[in-house]
């Protein structure tokens, strides 16, 4: 350190310089410093360092930075694959459902995993899908009805008024009683 520097730190500074040695051409960074006990000025230190390996270190830090930073960035994104996925799964599974109940499949059921909405959603899902299936079932029970309730009087009338139409009857009364018939049916 020239004469100047060492001054400074005897005043109770602290100098940093870099030094370049001349027979091997290699670069140091040297750092003064006074040392004081009770606010005078005891003594100094000197520290004498190689660049070379503050800039390896650096280095270094710089690439265990660039992974740590490469490692966090492919770990958020997994997770954000792996959350995406859970969240959207059952919404993909319930659209899956709602296609099969279009389509009349009304035995179909979606798995309930959660309270939460998407929870609520898949029960409200299931819930149309049985309403669903009992309208159905309700109207194919109706038609049943309706048709074995009509079958029998159109039954009657179609037998009675070939009869007539055949003249197959022997009096005049039993005409009568056929158009009765008929007439009772048809109001039925």
């Amino acid at each position: 350190l020239s004469p100047e520097a060492r001054e400074e730190i005897r005043a109770g500074g602290t100098v940093e310089r870099t030094y370049t040695d001349d027979a091997t051409g290699e670069n140091y960074l040297v750092v003064g410093r006074a040392l004081q006990a009770n606010e005078e000025v005891t003594g100094s230190l000197y520290l004498l360092s190689s660049q070379s390996a503050i800039e390896t270190d650096i280095q270094e830090i710089q690439r265990l930075m660039t992974l740590a930073v490469v490692g966090s960035f492919l770990l958020a994104f997994g997770c954000i694959i792996v959350l995406a996925r859970r969240l959207t799964l059952p919404l993909v599974r319930m659209e899956q459902a709602t296609r099969q109940l279009a389509k009349g499949e009304l035995e179909v059921r979606v798995e309930q995993a959660s309270q939460d909405e998407v929870g609520s959603l898949g029960a409200a899902i299931n819930d149309l899908a049985r309403d669903l299936k009992q309208y159905r079932d309700a109207r194919r029970a109706f038609l049943a009805d309706v048709s074995h309730e009509l079958r029998t009087p159109v039954t009657y009338m179609k037998g009675y008024s070939h009869i007539l139409q055949e003249k197959l009857y022997d009096h005049a009364e039993d005409q009568e009683a056929y158009l009765a018939i008929l007439s009772s049916e048809a109001e039925r």
